[in-house]
């Protein structure tokens, strides 16, 4: 009888073994073709299946890094190194999870343990990246109202540890009327993933000799970004005569680039309110990504005065929606959008943008027409930037 058993139980574990081989070709045949979802159920069922295998749960762990989810990976992958500290392939995953989520200082030292060329890359990678470094750009604005700026601005960073970025800004302009303003601002940004936060303050002076300091904080939690920020108010002509600024508070939710909503509350510096919220789509179709926004904005008091805004922008009640276009080849990349609108003192309006920029190197151009409900407008920037 033993010798009939074990035969059997032979058979029934090679075609255990098979259908555990056959689930694992399929998730990774779907993944390859990124149906992530798909290789996801897939992945798990053989998780189900098998919850011993290392090979089901290794690559459920890379289904999750691959869609994206970072923290979910990272976990996964370390329960694997809990029950063998030498397991690579768990080691390496948790390093991408690390690298790709900007938790850099923990990709860097789980990156060295791992002896294969595609972690020293990494290594190499995060390293230069931590490198300080510098950038020197240019740009000139018109629009119809008329109204003309021009501005040159220079930039500095440095890390003290991979996670905790300083930098230094200074910017003049000149705009319409020959007035001028300058900015001189330093904020760092430190990141403990999920948490990363952004603080920073400048010292402006308006075109009218003022001078201002202008506060900035935001906390970003994995998708979801929380912001408060006081700006300069400096696209109309009135404005150029005053010292506008407006306080905004803002909530921004965003899922790579696939998917942004956001809400923002406005208190200019004369008691004024405003509110805007605004959500796009887009989705790849190979090199083209084919997408739509909405957009809805609101100001309590109108600053519209015989024609033109003083000091400041205020829509009433303006409604949006656009399809977007965008494709990106190599160093090149093209963005159009167009569709219609309303606003309360302009009435019906289509509004539209086209953009493009191109970069080399360390050099980078772009220009940008665009019209909205009360003026078109063309911009045109050139940077150069590198590393110490």
């Amino acid at each position: 009888m033993k010798r009939i058993l074990l035969p059997i139980a032979f058979l029934v574990l090679v075609a255990a073994q098979e259908s555990l081989t056959a689930l694992l070709a399929r998730a990774n045949a779907l993944a390859a073709r990124k149906e992530f979802a798909a290789a996801e159920s897939v992945a798990r069922e053989a998780v189900r299946r098998f919850p011993a295998s290392h090979d089901a749960r290794l690559l459920l762990a890379n289904v999750h890094l691959w869609e994206g989810r970072y923290a979910i990976a990272r976990e996964e992958f370390r329960t694997l190194l809990a029950k063998n500290a030498h397991d690579e392939d768990a080691r390496f995953g948790a390093a991408q999870a690390e690298y790709w989520s900007g938790d850099y200082r923990s990709a860097a030292r789980d990156f060295a343990k791992v002896d294969r060329p595609e972690a020293r890359k990494a290594l190499g990678d995060i390293e230069a990246a931590s490198r300080p470094g510098w950038s020197a750009g240019a740009a000139a604005l018109s629009d119809d109202q008329p109204y003309h700026a021009a501005s040159e601005s220079v930039s500095a960073w440095f890390f003290t540890d991979p996670l905790t970025k300083w930098q230094i800004d200074a910017e003049e302009s000149q705009r319409t009327s020959h007035t001028h303003d300058s900015t001189i601002r330093l904020w760092s940004a430190a990141a403990r993933p999920p948490l990363s936060v952004r603080a920073g303050i400048a010292r402006i002076r308006f075109p009218d000799a003022t001078t201002h300091t202008l506060p900035t904080l935001a906390v970003s939690l994995n998708n979801l970004t929380l912001a408060y920020e006081r700006t300069p108010l400096l696209r109309t002509l009135a404005s150029l005569k005053t010292h506008a600024t407006a306080d905004s508070l803002s909530a921004t939710w965003r899922r790579n680039d696939d998917v942004q909503v956001h809400a923002e509350h406005l208190r200019y510096f004369d008691g004024n309110r405003g509110i805007a919220a605004g959500a796009w789509a887009l989705h790849p179709f190979g090199i083209i990504r084919l997408g739509a926004s909405l957009a809805w904005r609101d100001t309590d008091q109108s600053r519209f005065v015989n024609g033109v805004f003083d000091p400041y922008y205020t829509p009433q009640k303006l409604r949006e929606v656009r399809g977007i276009v965008a494709a990106k080849w190599s160093t090149f990349s093209i963005h159009a959008d167009a569709g219609a609108g309303h606003e309360a003192v302009a009435g019906s309006f289509h509004p539209w943008r086209v953009a493009a920029s191109w970069s080399f190197r360390t050099f980078s151009i772009s220009a940008e027409r665009s019209a909205t409900a009360f003026y078109t407008s063309n911009e045109i920037r050139a940077g150069v930037a590198g590393r110490f």
